[in-house]
């Protein structure tokens, strides 16, 4: 987890983009305790939209905002 909202943050401070994906198998045998990582990387998301630093995009709004 250290590591994503490492890349969020530095991507908030420095203005660049960070792209997450994942597939359902992803999430494997364990999955409440792989869907708590996914809310947990939300939060980071969010307190960082909160403070104005990111916006979050999809990939439909940021290609058609880039290309």
């Amino acid at each position: 987890m250290w590591r994503i909202e490492n890349e969020i943050e530095n991507a908030a401070k420095k203005k660049k983009i960070v792209h997450l994906w994942t597939h359902p198998h992803n999430f494997g045998a364990e999955m409440d305790k792989n869907m708590r990582l996914v809310e947990d990387i939300f939060r980071v998301i969010e307190e960082c939209r909160d403070k104005n630093e990111i916006l979050s995009r999809n990939m439909k709004n940021l290609v058609n905002k880039h290309v």
